[in-house]
């Protein structure tokens, strides 16, 4: 009986190797699968080419005819990738710039200095 915790500790790691292993395929399946019926059934919003423009108002981005007008107020946060920004302007919902757009670092740049100016 002495020796039941080591078969407990054996046991609890054994579990969360396999956790570490298998939890991220799982989940980035059904991220994937998620993600394609929302594409699907235009869950996604609006989707193409677009114009987004930064100026003393906020955000103002035309997607696929459909334009939108964001205050700097409601931009919430600003997250990274290496190969786009997300600007949140909501908890779910963010305007997403590829960083492979032309001029995107002056853009970028008006665009963190008007989040600081709007809060």
């Amino acid at each position: 009986m002495g020796h039941d915790w080591l078969g407990g500790l054996f046991t609890g790691v054994v579990v969360a190797i396999g956790m570490w292993l298998v939890l991220p395929r799982i989940t980035g399946r059904a991220t994937s699968r998620r993600l394609n019926e929302l594409a699907e059934g235009d869950g996604l919003g609006p989707t193409g080419p677009a114009r987004l423009v930064a100026d003393g108002q906020g955000l103002h981005e035309t997607v696929a005819g459909i334009a939108i007008s964001v205050p700097w107020a409601r931009v919430a946060r600003i997250d990274e990738t290496d190969g786009h920004v997300f600007v949140f302007i909501g908890p779910n919902a963010a305007l997403i710039v590829p960083k492979t757009t032309p001029d995107v670092a002056p853009m970028l740049a008006e665009i963190r200095s008007g989040v600081g100016a709007g809060s």
